[in-house]
C-alpha cells in the first residue's frame, strides 16, 4: 500500500468558474485511514466557502453550488495494483497512480450530485498540490486548484490563487532557476525514462546526465514548456490562478493534454500531461521542479528510491529528440 497520502491533512481548495473567475476558497479536513492491506477509508469535512469580495452572477452560482458540499463525506478506496477504485458511498469511480504520490481520477459524487475529474501530486512528504473539475455530464461547472499539508501545519495558502486587492490576476510564477526530474511513463504505469533538467529563467532547459540502477537519466536540451515539441505545436491554453491547462496537436493523429501548477509557497513547478495517438493513450509524462539555489544535491533526494519520488503525470516523453533511455 502506498502511504503517500495517509493520515490527517488540511486542504485549501481555490474555486473558479469555467471562465476562470476566482470565486473563493473552501477549507477542508481530510483523513485517510487504512482499513486493510488494500483498502483505505477517506473522510472529507468541507467548510462553507470563503467567497471573493465581488462576484458575477455566474460566480454566485458556483459559490452556492460548492456550499452544497458542506459537511462530512466518506468513501472507501480499494487499491488494485496501480489502480484506485472508489467504492462509495459519497464518491464512486476510479483512478490510477502513475507513481507514488501522483494520481489522476474521475467519477461521481452521488450525494453532492456532480461528476468529477481530479489530480494530486506530492511535491514533498509534507505538501501536495491537488485540483480537478466538477461537471454535469460534460458541462463544466467549476474548476478547483488546491494544496494540502499535514494537519499540524495549519491550513495552507497558495500564492497566486486569488487575485490582488484591486482585482487583477496575480502573476502565476516568478522568473528564476529550477531543477528537477521528468519521468516518461508507459500507459500501464511502467517507468521508461528519467531526465534530470535545469531551467534557466524558464527560457532554456539543460540536462545533467546521471545514470543509476534501473532509472537512467538522458542528456538532452529542450525548450520551455519542458516538452521538446510544444513551442511550435498548435493548441489553446487556459489559466485558473496558478494552474495552466493546455490542449495541443503535436502531430497528425497525436494530441497532448497538459496541466502545470505553480506553487510559489514551496518553490515547486509540477506538470502532468497525457499523450494520445489516434484517441488511444500512448504515454504519460510528468515532472516536478524546485527553485534552484545552486544546490542540486538537496533535490537528489527525489532519486533515492523509485516509489519515494514526487512526480507528475504526463504523456510519452518526447524530450530526448527521438531517443529513449530504458531501464
Amino acid at each position: 500500500m502506498t502511504t503517500a497520502f495517509l493520515g490527517d491533512w488540511l486542504v485549501s481548495e481555490y474555486v473558479y468558474t469555467p471562465a476562470g473567475e476566482y470565486v473563493g476558497v473552501v477549507r477542508q479536513r481530510r483523513r485517510l485511514q487504512p482499513l486493510a492491506a488494500d483498502k483505505i477509508r477517506v473522510i472529507q469535512i468541507c467548510e462553507v466557502m470563503e467567497t471573493a469580495v465581488s462576484l458575477s452572477a455566474k460566480g454566485e452560482q458556483v459559490a452556492a453550488m460548492m456550499n452544497q458540499r458542506v459537511g462530512e463525506f466518506v468513501f472507501d478506496l480499494q487499491l488494485a495494483g496501480r489502480a484506485r477504485h472508489y467504492l462509495g458511498p459519497d464518491v464512486i469511480g476510479g483512478g490510477f497512480s502513475w507513481r507514488d504520490g501522483a494520481l489522476t481520477a474521475r467519477g461521481l459524487w452521488p450525494r453532492f450530485g456532480y461528476n468529477f475529474t481530479s489530480f494530486s501530486i506530492l511535491l514533498r512528504p509534507e505538501r501536495q498540490v491537488t485540483g480537478g473539475k466538477f461537471f454535469v455530464a460534460n458541462e463544466e461547472v467549476a474548476t478547483i486548484v488546491g494544496t494540502a499539508v499535514p494537519q499540524a501545519q495549519g491550513y495552507p495558502e497558495m500564492a497566486g490563487a486569488a487575485p490582488t486587492a484591486d482585482g487583477r490576476p496575480r502573476t502565476p510564477f516568478e522568473h528564476g532557476h529550477y531543477r528537477g526530474y521528468r519521468y516518461g511513463i508507459a500507459p500501464d504505469g511502467e517507468l521508461l525514462e528519467t531526465v534530470e533538467i535545469m531551467i534557466e529563467n524558464r527560457t532554456q532547459i539543460n540536462t545533467d546526465e546521471h545514470r543509476s540502477g534501473k532509472n537512467p537519466c538522458s542528456s538532452v536540451k529542450i525548450r520551455v514548456p519542458f516538452l521538446s515539441d510544444m513551442n511550435a505545436a498548435p493548441g489553446r491554453e487556459k489559466w485558473y490562478g496558478p494552474l495552466r491547462e493546455l490542449e495541443a496537436v503535436t502531430a497528425p493523429g497525436e494530441t497532448l493534454s497538459l496541466l502545470e501548477i505553480y506553487d510559489q509557497a514551496s518553490g515547486f513547478i509540477a506538470g502532468l500531461g497525457r499523450r494520445f495517438r489516434d484517441e488511444k493513450l500512448c504515454g504519460v509524462e510528468l515532472y516536478v521542479l524546485t527553485a534552484d539555489h545552486g544546490n542540486l544535491a538537496a533535490d537528489r533526494r527525489l532519486q533515492t528510491a523509485e516509489d519515494d519520488r514526487p512526480t507528475n503525470i504526463s504523456g510519452q516523453s518526447p524530450a530526448v529528440e527521438g531517443q529513449r533511455t530504458t531501464p
